[in-house]
């Protein structure tokens, strides 16, 4: 195999499929990166057995044929080198790169042994706006957690059906869920798959990417595809559970403040907590139409600071990680205004902020003596 292609489009390329490279080294090959020549294109690819990722550039083709190599290293070279023409050219067991004088020699595993690419047919199949699942995916990942022994908590449920979308997530100490409208026409059923968060979230940060990415449902699988890349990731089997029921149906207190606002409110205060505790006390008082935030830990001291609200219904204080509220500040879509909805200091609150995107979190409070 030989070809020729330029430094840019190759780092490019290999910049979004080695985020498809095996972490764990079980297997060599899986550490590798496959690279395909034939008829002036180039085609890369990367597995871990859960993902995979394909990407198609052009090249100046000479002699055709496939080799392995091992990503991250080729990565390293090919990032360094000059904005010149790359030519790579491959043996049954070495591949020797060159980029105006430098040059490199590489071993190479044996492309047969590498995983075949999936072959899907979809049985459903829809075209979303990239900027909008990046914008929808940045606010539900945060609440995701790796989970061996349940799945679910590590996955984002998407929803697509009758020009609305709508994403689910949990981390079991709290539930976000953001809706939007968007055109889902070509649907004739409800488009519904768990995604693996860390994958739809890797998907989303590769570079260059169309203005829209087609989302195609399979039984096991869901593929995304843009232009010249393909992503393909299994699903996460199950169903989320029915959150409908764990909103409260009552609200003794309503508080609504600019989340900017009450963000840097929230970092000043929190500078007292610890590691260990990340508590903050909100203190509601409808009568002075203030929100007091305190802290206090044994090793560092206490804080407090006071600052205007709108609250209607009656006082409340309830202890919550800070950390939470913070992320549901920076969630927000509306950026002048962020709502509580409380019943008291020991049942869950719901935060609210509605504009094109519309979010919903739910948070239990922290118990306090």
């Amino acid at each position: 195999m030989k070809f020729s292609v330029s430094q840019t489009s190759f780092n490019q390329a290999l910049s979004i499929v080695c985020r498809g490279l095996s972490s764990q080294n079980t297997m060599a090959i899986l550490a590798g990166v496959y690279i395909h020549a034939s008829e002036g294109t180039l085609t890369l690819q990367t597995t871990d057995l859960k993902v995979s990722i394909k990407h198609a550039i052009s090249a100046a083709v000479e002699e055709e044929g496939s080799v392995v190599v091992s990503g991250a290293l080729l990565l390293k070279i090919v990032k360094n080198l000059p904005d010149a023409a790359i030519t790579l050219t491959s043996t049954d067991t070495q591949a020797q790169l060159t980029c105006q004088k430098a040059s490199f020699t590489l071993a190479t595993l044996n492309p047969e042994d590498f995983p075949e690419f999936p072959v899907l047919n979809p049985n459903q199949v829809v075209e979303l706006p990239t900027s909008l699942l990046t914008s929808m995916v940045d606010k539900v990942f945060r609440v995701t957690k790796d989970d061996i022994a349940n799945p679910i908590l590590s996955g984002i449920t998407l929803v697509a059906h009758e020009n609305k979308l709508s994403m689910y997530a949990t981390d079991s100490h709290r539930l976000v869920i953001i809706d939007t409208s968007t055109e889902t026409s070509s649907l004739t059923e409800e488009f519904n798959a768990i995604i693996p968060a860390t994958a739809f979230h890797e998907l989303l940060s590769l570079p260059s990417l169309t203005d829209t990415i087609t989302l195609g449902l399979c039984d096991n699988q869901i593929v995304f595809s843009c232009e010249n890349t393909t992503f393909v990731t299994l699903k996460i089997e199950g169903m989320f559970p029915n959150f409908k029921n764990l909103f409260p149906t009552t609200c003794a207190t309503k508080l609504t403040c600019n989340p900017t606002e009450l963000s840097a409110v929230i970092r000043r205060v929190a500078l007292v907590t610890t590691n260990s505790d990340l508590g903050v006390v909100f203190d509601i008082n409808p009568q002075t139409q203030t929100l007091t935030l305190k802290a206090d830990s044994v090793e560092y001291g206490t804080s407090q600071e006071e600052f205007a609200v709108h609250i209607e219904g009656a006082s409340v204080q309830f202890s919550m990680n800070y950390q939470f509220i913070t992320e549901c500040t920076k969630s927000c879509t509306n950026k002048d205004e962020i709502t509580f909805e409380i019943v008291d200091n020991m049942q869950p609150i719901v935060v609210k902020s509605f504009g094109t995107i519309n979010y919903q979190c739910l948070l239990i409070p922290l118990r306090t003596n």
